[in-house]
This record gives C-alpha cells, sequence and structure tokens, in this order.
C-alpha cells in the first residue's frame, strides 16, 4: 500500500510540474538545449534550494557504487522537492554521494537545466561533468546508470539524454556511445 501511494504521489508531482509554463533557468549555456514548449523544464539556479511552502519530502531509490566499484546498489533516501523539480532533487543527492558508496557525479558539476519529454529526460550539465570526472570504464558506467537507474525508478521515465553545455557528445570518457539515451540496465545492480 505504502508503494501505491509513493507511486501515485510521484505521478502527481509530475503532472503539477507539467502544467502551466515551463520554468526556464536563467544561467543557461550558450548553446542551450532547445526545448519545445511541450517539455517539462526544471529550473536549476542553485543545487540546494531553501525549503519553500512548496516544498515536499519524498523517499525515492537511488543508485551508488558498492565499495568495491563493481555494482550499483539501492539506497534508499529521503529527499526534499521543490516546486515539483524531482529531477533536479534526485541529481543532487547523487552529487552529494553517501558516506558508505562511492560518488556518482564529481562535485564540480553543475546541472544546468533538466527536462522531460515523452518518458526521456534531457540532463544538461556544465563542462566539469567531463573535465573533472575520475574516469575509466567502470567509473563512466557508475556515473550513466547511477544517474539513468535512478530516474528510470520514476513512473513515466525510460530513458535519459545527456547534453554537455547544451551539445550532445559522442564520447564523455572515452568507454561509452553518449550520442543516443541510455536506459535502464539491471545487470550493474547488485542482488
Amino acid at each position: 500500500m505504502k508503494g501505491i501511494i509513493q507511486a501515485l504521489i510521484l505521478v502527481s508531482l509530475i503532472l503539477i510540474a507539467g502544467c502551466g509554463k515551463p520554468v526556464v533557468d536563467s544561467q543557461t549555456s550558450p548553446n542551450p538545449v532547445t526545448t519545445p514548449s511541450s517539455v517539462v523544464t526544471e529550473p536549476s539556479q542553485q543545487q540546494n534550494p531553501a525549503p519553500t511552502e512548496n516544498s515536499k519530502k519524498m523517499t525515492v531509490n537511488l543508485y551508488f557504487p558498492d565499495q568495491d566499484a563493481m555494482y550499483l546498489v539501492k539506497v534508499p533516501k529521503e529527499i526534499t522537492v521543490v516546486d515539483g523539480a524531482i529531477v533536479k532533487a534526485i541529481i543532487a543527492e547523487l552529487q552529494k554521494g553517501t558516506p558508505n558508496y562511492g560518488k556518482v557525479i564529481p562535485p564540480e558539476a553543475k546541472l544546468l537545466k533538466a527536462s522531460v519529454k515523452d518518458g526521456i529526460v534531457q540532463l544538461d550539465f556544465s563542462k566539469e561533468f567531463k573535465e573533472k570526472h575520475w574516469g575509466g570504464s567502470t567509473g563512466e558506467g557508475e556515473t550513466i546508470y547511477g544517474i539513468v537507474n535512478s530516474l528510470t525508478e520514476l513512473p513515466n521515465i525510460k530513458a535519459v539524454q545527456f547534453y554537455l553545455e547544451g551539445q550532445i557528445q559522442a564520447e564523455m570518457m572515452g568507454h561509452y556511445d553518449w550520442s543516443k539515451p541510455f536506459t535502464r540496465n539491471e545487470s550493474m545492480i547488485k542482488k
């Protein structure tokens, strides 16, 4: 029953976020991702916004590298979602990390824009996402699927397309093809 209630809350937040005009970040990159008016765009003015009357606490499943850097571990975390920006809240938590598991996103990276269209989350990161990444095929895979597996826990989210400073990249760290959206990867989750 608790899972059904959480799913209904998530669906409600996504529907609420989709109403009205999209919120566009005033700090977009010089080459912003083109987003049609039907896209839900989340604000990204700051990494940890102050709670407002429009904030809600909810528990989500996030994926972090295990201590052996072999798999991703599902970690339930309570997050604060401000103004319906659930994708932004999840990215902020993945960037903070957890003391028990490895990091997913370089702390210097900035989320410039997050939007959802047709079940695909579009994430536009600053250049530090690539430049400050620790590298290696394992580290790159943990970053991709830590983000993708966390976001695809949300209802109606099936994939993630990454951008760097407003542009889709063929590669970021040299081991994966970043030109197409990534889908969930269950084989990376520790059983």
